[in-house]
C-alpha cells in the first residue's frame, strides 16, 4: 500500500527508482548538494537524483546546478524549490537565560565581556576554520575571540589550527569547544555568528540557525548564503576564501552600535522564520506528495 517513494541520497535512490517503476507509483527525490562530476560514469550515477517525477531542490543555487548539469534527465518544470527548514522551537533565544550563558562561559573558560565570533561546523579543511583563524589575526579588535563549535574537539586538524594560531600570535583568542546538546546556548554567545565554508554550501543551515537565535550573521558570498542574507539588512557577506575580507566585515560589525546590531539581527530572524522554518518545509513537502499521488492516479484513469 505504498503510494510513493521519496529518495534523498544516491545509493538508496537506484533501487527505489526501479521499485517505483515496478510498482507504478511516483518517485520523488531531493537534491541536497552539488554532486561531483569527475566523468561520464559518475554523472550517470548521480543522475538518479534527477529522475524523479518531482525533484526537490533545497535552494536556488541547487536548482541552477541541476538545470545546468542534468538537463538531459530533468526538465525545469519537474524541479520544485523547497528550502530546508530548522526548528524554531529549539533555536529560540527566549529559551536561553543569562544564567545558561554565564554557565557556558565559565565551563569553557572564556574571557568575560570579550566579543565572540562563533563558527559552528565539523572540523574540516573546507569548512573554513583555518580561514577564520587567519582572519582573527587581522582583526583591528584585539579582544575578539574565535570559538569553533565542533562535534569533536580533539583531532589532527584541531592541532593544526592551534599551531597556526600560535604562529599568528592569536593562540590565546582561539577556542575549540564541543557544544553537545547545548548548541543554541553556544549560538547565543555570538556577537557574530560565522559561516566560513570555502566551497559553496547548498543551504547554510548554520546561517539560518544563527538568524533564528537573533545573532548577526556573516557568511561567504556564494552558494545558498546569497538566498539567506541581504547584506546590511539581514546579515553580512564577505568575499569567499579571503581572510582579509572576512576580517574587514567582522570589524565593521563589531563597531556597529547596539541598536543597529539588534535591528539587523531582528530582521534576519523575521526573514528566516518566514522562509526557512521546519513547519513550512514539512507543509510544502506533504503538499507535493499529495499533488504527485493525485496527479499519478489521474493519469492512470
Amino acid at each position: 500500500d505504498i503510494s510513493l517513494i521519496h529518495a534523498r541520497s544516491r545509493v538508496p535512490a537506484w533501487p527505489a527508482y526501479f521499485a517505483a517503476k515496478a510498482e507504478n507509483i511516483p518517485f520523488i527525490t531531493t537534491v541536497h548538494g552539488p554532486y561531483k562530476i569527475q566523468n561520464g560514469m559518475k554523472k550517470y550515477y548521480n543522475s538518479v537524483m534527477m529522475r524523479g517525477h518531482s525533484v526537490i531542490s533545497i535552494s536556488h543555487f541547487i536548482t541552477d546546478y541541476i538545470l545546468n548539469n542534468y538537463s538531459d534527465y530533468c526538465d525545469w518544470h519537474k524541479v520544485k524549490l523547497i528550502h530546508r527548514g530548522i526548528d524554531f522551537n529549539r533555536f529560540n533565544p527566549a529559551s536561553i537565560s543569562a544564567n545558561l550563558k554565564a554557565a557556558l562561559i565559565e565551563k569553557w573558560r572564556l574571557p568575560e565581556n570579550a566579543p565572540f565570533i562563533v563558527l559552528p561546523a565539523r572540523l574540516s579543511s573546507w569548512k573554513g576554520q583555518m580561514l577564520a583563524v587567519k582572519a582573527l589575526s587581522l582583526l583591528e579588535s584585539k579582544e575578539a575571540c574565535l570559538i569553533l563549535v565542533v562535534p569533536e574537539a580533539t583531532s589532527n586538524f584541531s592541532q593544526k589550527l592551534y599551531k597556526q594560531a600560535r604562529l599568528l600570535g592569536v593562540e590565546n583568542r582561539l577556542y575549540i569547544k564541543e557544544a553537545g546538546n547545548d548548541l543554541p546556548t553556544a549560538y547565543s554567545l555570538a556577537d557574530i555568528l560565522l559561516s566560513a565554508s570555502e566551497r559553496p554550501e547548498a543551504f547554510g543551515r548554520v546561517i539560518v540557525e544563527g538568524q533564528a537565535m537573533q545573532r548577526v550573521t556573516l557568511a561567504p558570498q556564494h552558494g545558498g548564503a546569497l538566498e539567506q542574507i541581504n547584506p546590511h539588512v539581514t546579515g553580512f557577506l564577505y568575499s569567499p576564501n579571503s581572510p582579509e575580507s572576512l576580517a574587514k566585515q567582522a570589524d565593521y560589525i563589531l563597531k556597529l552600535d547596539e541598536n543597529t546590531k539588534y535591528k539587523i539581527a531582528e530582521q534576519g530572524h523575521q526573514f528566516a522564520s518566514q522562509h526557512f522554518s521546519l513547519s513550512l518545509m514539512t507543509e510544502k513537502t506533504l503538499a507535493l506528495y499529495q499533488e504527485a499521488v493525485d496527479g499519478w492516479q489521474y493519469r492512470q484513469k
